[in-house]
This record gives structure tokens, sequence and C-alpha cells, in this order.
């Protein structure tokens, strides 16, 4: 059911791994349509898109799924959370949840499950591209970053020429998240829903944790979009 563990190399695209299969979850076909396209479009196999709980447990009783990507308000008495929470309780699938606004109560019901992140509509194509990245590479565990940086994903651990380097907590997410990425943008919006879990956070708060990150790992290979947000400087871009 998931992606077989091997040694991460920067840069492993989804295409160099085992076909994912994924089940849609939402009822606005246009924006169904959208998701399938991108997940496709990335080597995913879209097993079946349902607009309600029911038609979603019928598509899981006879598909192996590997990812659940829904919105949380869908047709029916049990919405998206609900539904999610079941399948994920009955077959241990991540989650990817769209919504079409930030609630402080839904989000904390979404808290109590595994998933992997939320998209708040409209999304950006490359938010979730990144996301389906993060769950093709969740189980790869040791990723060699450059000639001197290691991380392992698995233990949370930082190392230059061996030796280790003290983060916080949302610092490793960062770090995690840029890995994960694959030398894909991971914009503004991303970082706050993922390192802030959708706080708010000023361009000076944020610019003042990349600044104490770059006190640590000053030649680590992070890249500034201005206006965008950041991603993983690919290798033959590293001076």
């Amino acid at each position: 059911r998931r992606p077989p563990r091997s040694t991460l190399f920067p840069y492993t695209t989804l295409s160099d791994l085992m076909e994912l299969k994924v089940l849609i979850i939402e009822d606005d076909s246009i924006v169904a349509m959208d998701i399938k396209r991108v997940l496709q479009s990335h080597g995913w196999s879209v097993v079946g898109t349902a607009s309600n709980a029911n038609d979603a447990f019928k598509i899981a009783e006879d598909q192996r799924i590997d990812l659940v990507i829904s919105d949380i308000n869908i047709e029916g008495e049990i919405d998206g959370i609900e539904c999610s929470g079941y399948l994920q309780k009955s077959f241990a699938i991540p989650v990817i949840f769209i919504t079409a606004y930030r609630d402080t109560h839904l989000l904390k019901r979404v808290s109590d499950l595994d998933f992997i992140g939320y998209l708040v509509k409209p999304f950006r194509v490359d938010e979730l591209e990144v996301l389906l990245d993060i769950i093709a590479l969740e189980y790869q565990e040791q990723c060699k970053v450059s000639e001197k940086y290691t991380y392992n994903f698995k233990t949370q651990v930082l190392l230059y020429d061996g030796e280790e380097i003290e983060l916080t907590q949302k610092e490793h997410k960062f770090i995690a998240l840029l890995l994960k990425s694959n030398g894909s943008l991971v914009t503004y919006d991303l970082l706050q829903e993922s390192i802030w879990n959708g706080e708010e956070v000023s361009d000076e708060a944020r610019r003042q944790f990349i600044f104490r990150l770059k006190q640590k790992v000053g030649d680590f290979p992070i890249e500034l979009l201005k206006g965008s947000g950041y991603r993983l400087q690919k290798p033959d871009s590293l001076h």
C-alpha cells in the first residue's frame, strides 16, 4: 500500500516510484477534474471520484488506495473529515484536505487525523504538487542533500560533515518540506499551513525565521523566490 523504502537521492521524481492510487472526494466536478488532471500528469492513478461518503466507501472497498484527497464540505450527512477519518482508520490512508475557507473548529477536527496538509480554494497547482511529492517520498528516509549535508526524515537529524546540527521543530519541518518538494516551489501560503499550522505569519516573522535558520546552516541550498516562496536549489545551480 505504500511506496517501497529505499535510499533517497535529491530530486527523485514520482515517476521513479511505483504507481500510486488516489481516491478523490469532491462534489464540485470542475475541481475534481482539475485535481485528476494534476494527479495523472504526475504519474498517479485515480481509482475513482466520489461526491459523497457512501460512494467513497464503495470505491474503497473494491480498490487499493494510497491517498485520499477530500473536500471538507461534500454532499450528504457525512462530511469529508468524518469520511476520511473512517477510510484512514480502516485502510491507513494518508489524506489531503481541501476547504473553501479557514475555520478554527474544522482545523481542530482535522488535526485529530493523520493528514498530510490542506489546501484552501482556489488552490495553486504547485501547492498540490508539493504535497503529492511529500506523500510519494513519505517513507523514503535518508536524503543526501549535497556533499556536506544529509538529512534523515525518520530521526529528524540534519548532519553536516557527519556532525548533527540542532534545529527547532519548525526548522525541521521547513527543511523536510524543502527536501520533499524535490525542487518545486514551496509557497508562503503552504509554509503558513505546514509550519505555523495555518496561523497568520507576518513577512518580518518569516524573514526572521529564515535568518535564524541560515545562522545555523549558512550554505544549505535554500533559494528565495521573492514574493513567492522558497525552493531547494538544484545541484547544477549551486556554486
